[in-house]
């Protein structure tokens, strides 16, 4: 059973809250749908690494936000998701002044669903990843 936009809004709005670690690296989201999800990050000096481009693990970390926000939007009440696998080619550095990743679920399943997350700057695609998300009991923190 698909959520109500205002279900899913509010759902999203509680899991960003929960996840401290966005909010330390500035990761926000935007333009929510069901099974699409925008997230942004400013590129901060301290987010590039030895040759001034943006890290590896930043450019991972926000397609896998992305890609599993998408993946949550499209998920029960009483269930979430975690990442089980994530296969990720950088194509370009990312230089800039923020990243842009693009998350949509593929294919959803009572189990697992397959997403895909695009990341940009500007107008470059820096990176493509592919996700596979367990759908999995909602626990109370």
């Amino acid at each position: 059973m698909n959520l109500t936009e205002i279900e899913r809004d509010e759902k999203m709005k509680e899991k960003i809250r929960q996840c401290k670690f966005l909010h330390h690296l500035n990761i926000e989201l935007h333009h929510v749908r069901d099974g699409e999800v925008e997230a942004s990050v400013p590129l901060h000096p301290s987010y590039m690494q030895h040759h001034q481009v943006a890290h590896g693990g930043l450019i991972t970390t926000l397609a896998d936000s992305a890609a599993g926000f998408a993946a949550i939007s499209m998920t029960p009440h009483d269930k979430e998701v975690v990442t089980v696998e994530l296969k990720i080619s950088f194509l370009k550095a990312a230089r800039g002044t923020s990243l842009v990743a693009k998350g949509k679920v593929i294919k959803q399943g009572r189990q697992f669903h397959f997403c895909e997350a695009e990341v940009w700057s500007d107008t470059i695609l820096v990176a493509k990843a592919s996700a596979t998300m367990a759908v999995v009991p909602l626990k109370e923190p």
